[in-house]
């Protein structure tokens, strides 16, 4: 541990670089939609991995690689990104207009 911190401090440690990721779309396996469609929804790796039938070791290599897949660090900014992706590729059939009446504001 000694020597992983004087390493560390000792300025000998490489930056770790992000890069956003190029595509906007991002491959995925079923497997995984499966597993961030959970993760999503804010489960544990167990939790995930009885709702699916799989065990947590492997939904922590499916987390593990979903992470690299969408340059995230941890599983808050693998969320943060994925919703952010999904978000922007909804399109809308027709515009969304507030009617009056839906806000009766009197002033």
């Amino acid at each position: 541990m000694r020597r992983v911190a004087y390493w560390w401090l000792s300025g000998n440690a490489k930056t770790m670089q992000r890069h956003p990721a190029k595509e906007q779309h991002v491959k995925m396996t079923k497997r995984e939609e499966d597993v961030m469609n959970l993760l999503v929804q804010g489960m544990t790796n167990k939790k995930i991995g009885k709702a699916i039938g799989i065990s947590d070791h492997t939904v922590r290599d499916h987390v593990s690689s979903l992470l690299k897949k969408h340059n995230a660090m941890n599983r808050v900014e693998l969320v943060a990104r994925y919703t952010s992706r999904t978000l922007s590729t909804v399109v809308l059939d027709e515009p969304v207009v507030a009617k009056s009446s839906s806000f009766p504001l009197q002033v």
